[in-house]
């Protein structure tokens, strides 16, 4: 019976994973190359790291191990041959088993006879540690990102679009992301994507439209319309050494918008059409990829029913053709339920008396409720940072902490429901902050929320990314004075798991 044998050598810093029958003769080679945090670094590490953990998961299913030892070389595991694909998971204890880093490799498949190198990047569990940043033993961003957007693709890799710096290159004003290996590339790109507070949408068919926001060289709207065409090699599986890069064509569309949207909501309805909105002008709908674009319009109402009040609601989707609209203009729940192929939205005055709220974050939970955060304005309604709402128009008040943000924080869904925000301003503060809170599931209408691991570098207008094996990857921002420039730096931590 053929199966697969998996081992460690501590020395090259890798293990290697063969096939071998029952005298474990090996006819491939599986080498994963462990991607350490430049801090703290494998130096900074190594007189801590005591105990090395091998395991397997499939799917997110854990398959095979853990198989743990004092050295990589003396941790082995035996897989059955039938496993692919697979993806093989480091994990690194101290002498008093706590876990100090984590990392997951990207999706492989074992076939016989094969050689091949899969990275396995790791990150901190107990603290934040840098993967770009101007420190030692790291490098830096190749330009620096603020109010730019974040797109991970199926491959692992993250699409980093526009910033607000003028320093930024026009025509190369974007960034792809290894997320498996230390490789930030520059992009070719429109001149029009040196851009900032836009919106990046991912559509079903792996096109990327990318809308609205501002000019970082002169701060007028734009109307063009940039977009990743569909069927690139981001939308499949891992290729080590592959050059993505040279593989991405970012484009500008002949169409344009009908407005311009300094800062825009882009919400996605059946995977093809994309609904904006942003507080000043009519709503507008863009069909077929970007390839058309119409007000949106709005059945038995005497106009769009979102005043340009500037503040610009957030509109989440939460079922087919289905989504909710929280703060509304001075204060409601809305529900629009959008037809599929055209620009025609149902809209319906779910809850009235909410605060109002300018651009909140708001994340569909695995249960279906949503929750809001952050972007109150000044009202006479007083209501909580955060609330939860269900789609029928219940709401729930989420009680924060002193120092929870109130805007340019992040908000992050990560696995078991679990909320994590990081960086932002709180209430009376002027500068960016280093505070991160979880929010965590409490049981029924209950959360509990405590402080997490400090940012090594306080930030706003960030982005975060949550990736498929634990991580969280915080990048670029401004410190809005608070300390060193974040705007070329990556951090990342390893969320432990539910």
């Amino acid at each position: 019976m053929l199966a697969a044998l998996l081992t460690g050598s501590l020395a090259a810093g890798a293990f290697a994973l063969g096939f071998g029958g029952c005298t474990e003769l090996v006819d491939g080679r599986v080498t994963v190359e462990l991607v350490y945090p430049c801090r703290p670094g494998p130096g900074e590490l190594g007189p801590r790291m005591s105990l090395f953990c091998l395991s397997v998961v499939q799917n997110g299913t854990l398959v095979s191990g853990p198989s743990c030892a004092s050295s990589l070389p003396d941790a082995r595991l035996e897989l059955p041959e039938s496993l692919a694909p697979l993806q093989v998971q480091v994990e690194i204890l101290d002498g008093s088993r706590v876990l100090l880093l984590r990392g997951t490799s990207p999706p492989v498949s074992l076939v016989s006879g094969e050689d091949l190198a899969v990275p396995v990047a790791l990150a901190p569990a107990q603290e934040f540690g840098l993967l770009w940043a101007a420190e030692a033993g790291c490098q830096e961003l190749p330009h620096p990102l603020e109010g730019h957007t974040a797109t991970l693709f199926p491959t692992g890799h993250l699409l980093l679009a526009g910033s607000a710096r003028a320093e930024v290159t026009t025509g190369r004003a974007a960034l792809l992301l290894d997320t498996h290996s230390p490789d930030a590339a520059p992009l070719v790109t429109p001149a029009s994507l040196h851009r900032h507070q836009h919106q990046a949408s991912l559509l079903n068919d792996g096109q990327l439209l990318l809308t609205g926001g501002l000019t970082a060289l002169d701060g007028a709207p734009t109307l063009e319309l940039v977009s990743l065409p569909p069927g690139s090699e981001l939308m499949g599986a891992y290729v080590p050494g592959l050059d993505y890069a040279g593989a991405v064509q970012l484009e500008a569309l002949q169409t344009a918008l009908i407005h311009g949207r300094p800062r825009p909501h882009a919400a996605v309805f059946f995977g093809s059409q994309v609904l904006l909105t942003d507080g000043e002008s009519p709503p507008e709908m863009l069909l077929d990829g970007g390839a058309r674009t119409a007000l949106a319009e709005f059945p038995g109402l005497p106009g769009a029913p979102f005043p340009p009040n500037g503040r610009t609601a957030t509109v989440v989707p939460y079922a087919a053709g289905k989504a909710l609209v929280p703060g509304l203009g001075t204060g409601r729940l809305a529900r629009l339920t959008v037809q599929e192929g055209a620009a025609s939205v149902l809209f319906e005055s779910v809850l009235e008396g909410m605060a109002p709220r300018d651009q909140p974050w708001a994340l569909l939970l695995p249960g279906g409720s949503i929750m809001v955060l952050g972007g109150l304005v000044g009202a006479a309604i007083d209501e909580p940072s955060v609330v939860v709402l269900d789609t029928a128009g219940g709401l729930t008040p989420v009680a924060v902490p002193a120092g929870f943000p109130e805007r340019g924080f992040s908000a992050t869904l990560l696995d078991g429901g679990r909320v994590l925000v990081a960086g932002g301003v709180a209430p009376g503060e002027g500068q960016a902050s280093a505070r991160t809170f979880l929010l965590q599931p409490a049981g029924a209408d209950a959360w509990r929320v405590s402080r997490g691991p400090d940012l090594r570098l306080a930030r706003a207008l960030h982005t975060a990314t949550w990736l498929p094996g634990g991580r969280l990857l915080i990048i670029g921002g401004t410190a809005l004075g608070a300390g060193a420039d974040p705007a070329r730096s990556v951090e990342a931590l390893s969320v432990e798991l539910p």
